[in-house]
């Protein structure tokens, strides 16, 4: 059983060349050739039939040049093609295989075998070529759709930050509310009520009445009950901050939070002065006040000592405490908590660094380290 003939196009007006070349190729038995003598006449064969490969002359009648090229491919784009030049053209044929054509092959210069040879790689060449067409075709629409899938996960991510700041914002105007309303509101009731009841102490005791202890008492825990809720006001609602800055917030914060439970809390300073936007300088307060809540509550710690190191290109705020510390290893700085998260999240908004570490001491240490001019901006979750 013979192997399917590889059907070719000649085209070439020569008609002595054209049948010398007919007979180089029917001789092998692999090869079917249908001659044009015009590129009229090869387009018109091309309209009607399917060719597995062109043999191209660049000088015919009604064509010459690399634009005879160009009307074949408008006809079969996937078509190979082989140039037939003449030896004073040959670097037409070199600029024929730049501009995309198989191969080139010069006349009265070519055996019968290097003509098949040159047809059945020009074949299997322009089969790779569409081949990799193919597939370029195919990743370029993945990538697109790649892309397009990635700005929509970023679009929904950008949404995303945008309603997590704003969460933040609502919170914090809550917590300023609460604390103006417990400094303003409750905490003035309560001093009322305290002195109503010293009042009627004083009344009682003049009289020698059996309940004057008892009301004096009445208005002592009410003074200390004031004490509370302006300790909780001034957590929810940090006047020195707005007033004086963070430095003042921060000392005022370690002096109540050491009169509040008994133990030593100690601000330190070292540098230049921070000057934060007034939106950055929450954030970084709100990280204070977590990490010394921390480690109180959960790390049992009797001494804690915040550091503030300021430079001209950064600054450096950290939170260490003699307590029980954690369990995670040392290498491992992801926050694992709630609060932890909170905290990064707002370390991220200023552009700073959050760490959380385990010295070699024991206890825990929380750094946070931001430039020296820190402005809100998008969070990378």
């Amino acid at each position: 059983m013979h192997p399917i003939a590889i059907k070719v196009l000649l085209v070439e007006d020569n008609t002595d060349y054209a049948e010398t070349l007919q007979k180089c190729l029917e001789c092998k038995r692999t090869f079917s050739a249908t001659r044009a003598k015009s590129l009229s006449e090869a387009m018109a064969i091309l309209a009607e039939k399917t060719f597995d490969v062109v043999l191209l002359d660049l000088s015919l009648p009604d064509s010459s040049g690399l634009e005879t090229i160009q009307a074949v491919r408008g006809v079969s784009p996937e078509l190979p093609i082989v140039v037939l030049t003449g030896t004073e053209d040959e670097s037409l044929g070199l600029e024929a295989v730049q501009l995309g054509v198989q191969d080139y092959l010069v006349k009265g210069e070519t055996e019968a075998r290097q003509i098949a040879r040159a047809i059945r790689y020009s074949i299997e060449r322009k089969l790779a070529e569409n081949e990799i067409r193919k597939l370029n075709a195919v990743l370029s629409q993945r990538v697109m759709e790649r892309t397009e899938a990635l700005i929509a996960l970023g679009e929904e991510s950008a949404a995303r930050q945008c309603l997590e700041r704003e969460i933040l914002q609502i919170c914090e105007r809550e917590q300023c509310r609460l604390g103006q309303d417990l400094h303003d509101g409750l905490s003035q009731q309560l001093a009322g009520l305290s002195m109503l009841g010293k009042v009627l102490a004083d009344k009682l005791a003049a009289e020698a009445h059996s309940l004057a202890d008892s009301a004096l008492a009445l208005a002592n825990c009410t003074s200390k009950t004031i004490a509370t809720a302006r300790g909780l006001a001034r957590g929810l609602y940090p006047v020195e901050l707005s007033r004086y800055g963070l430095l003042i917030a921060l000392e005022d914060l370690t002096q109540t939070v050491s009169e509040q439970f008994n133990i030593s809390c100690e601000l330190e300073q070292d540098g230049l002065g921070f000057c934060f936007e007034k939106d950055a300088e929450i954030h970084v307060y709100r990280i204070v006040q977590e990490s010394i809540s921390n480690a109180i509550r959960h790390g049992m710690a009797g001494r804690i000592r915040v550091q503030c190191e300021s430079g001209e290109q950064s600054h450096t705020i950290s939170v260490t405490d003699n307590g029980i510390g954690f369990n995670r290893p040392n290498a491992e700085r992801v926050p694992s908590g709630m609060g932890l998260h909170l905290m990064n999240y707002r370390a991220r908004l200023v552009g700073a660094r959050f760490e959380v570490e385990k010295p070699m001491r024991g206890g825990c240490k929380v750094t946070v380290s931001f430039p020296t001019n820190p402005v809100i901006q998008d969070a990378i979750t």
